[in-house]
């Protein structure tokens, strides 16, 4: 991550969140984890492992609209 901003450029990282991979268990619950920040309105963004420093890192970018 190299940016203050989601891909688009337009939308401005809140806050970030970053995670590795887990057994399965952990992996449903930050599913529904991921799918509550949405249904309150959040919005998300994720980049891949593959770009983190360490190779081994997720990191969640979350978006709060102002009519959040």
């Amino acid at each position: 991550m190299s940016t203050l901003f989601f891909r688009d450029g337009v939308r401005k990282i809140d806050f970030v969140l970053a995670f590795e991979d887990s057994d399965f268990r952990r992996n449903e619950y930050r599913d529904m984890f991921q799918k509550n920040l949405r249904k309150a309105g959040l919005e998300l963004e994720i980049e891949d492992k593959s770009l983190s420093q360490d190779g081994k890192t997720y990191f969640l970018k979350l978006h709060a609209p102002t009519a959040f």
